[in-house]
């Protein structure tokens, strides 16, 4: 069973925590338009596992409906198949798979319409990349929702450790690394046990479960030195799937670079 990268943050908060299948927010099917059509997407395996069930329903509706690979076809890694969908008045659906392994990733607010082609891959996090009939792309990013093909499953990746390892690849020695949830980047919390001297590395662990930060899956990371010197991150982090993070220190820009490797 592969794993997603579960990366260390010593969160003050709790130390220790798996996926969500049904939606969580039951509402009706909206009902088609009467001048509904069907259309028609390809899915793309971009990965190196197999897919063994595909689901893709509308982000209003409260189940996932039949799997359309069906029971006597897969979606190897680099195949593709297409899918036909009800056409409703709106273009955003939710996608969920199932892999070998038995885990479980699923997309939402996907926006799809006909000719649209879904590459799913794992090379930058876990993201769907859409390319309309136009050639102009769309990424959506995409979450590990646990490790049951059933619609029973309970828990999610969120709830468990997070952990991960930064490299201190600047010349200088780091004080403090912070991170902050994107949707509140006032409060952070210093994920660094010790100061961390140029050239090591240090692996972090913590867990978010039960607390307001529970389920949030985009972060923002501070570097500080020991000089006083404090950098953002330009790009948000899943602490989650994250594998380690090298910090490095651009002399153009005078600050701290962080490089996310999934």
């Amino acid at each position: 069973m592969k794993r997603l990268f579960i990366c260390l943050l010593a969160f003050a908060l709790l130390l220790t925590g798996a996926g969500c299948g049904g939606k969580t927010e039951p509402a009706a099917i909206p009902e088609a338009t009467p001048e509904s059509k069907t259309f028609t997407v390809t899915v793309k395996n971009a990965s190196s596992y197999i897919f063994n069930e595909l689901y893709v329903s509308p982000t209003a509706a409260s189940e996932w409906g039949s799997d359309h690979l069906g029971s006597t076809s897969i979606l190897k890694s680099n195949g593709s198949f297409d899918i036909t969908l009800d056409k409703y008045e709106f273009e955003n659906y939710d996608v969920r798979v199932l892999d070998e392994d038995g885990d479980v990733y699923q997309f939402t607010y996907v926006p799809l319409k006909q000719g649209t082609t879904i590459e799913i891959s794992f090379g930058d996090g876990l993201i769907a990349t859409l390319t309309d009939k136009d050639g102009q792309q769309t990424v959506v990013n995409g979450q590990l929702a646990g490790t049951d093909s059933g619609d029973t499953a309970e828990s999610s990746i969120y709830d468990e450790d997070f952990t991960f390892t930064i490299y201190n690849e600047s010349p200088y020695e780091i004080y403090a690394i912070y991170i902050s949830p994107e949707t509140s980047t006032e409060e952070s919390v210093d994920v660094l046990p010790s100061t961390l001297a140029s050239g090591a590395s240090q692996d972090v662990q913590g867990n978010v479960s039960g607390t307001e930060y529970a389920g949030i899956s985009n972060w923002y990371l501070y570097v500080v030195d020991v000089d006083g010197d404090v950098s953002t991150s330009a790009e948000v982090f899943d602490p989650w799937l994250v594998s380690y993070i090298d910090v490095n220190w651009d002399s153009s820009s005078g600050g701290y670079v962080c490089d996310f490797n999934y």
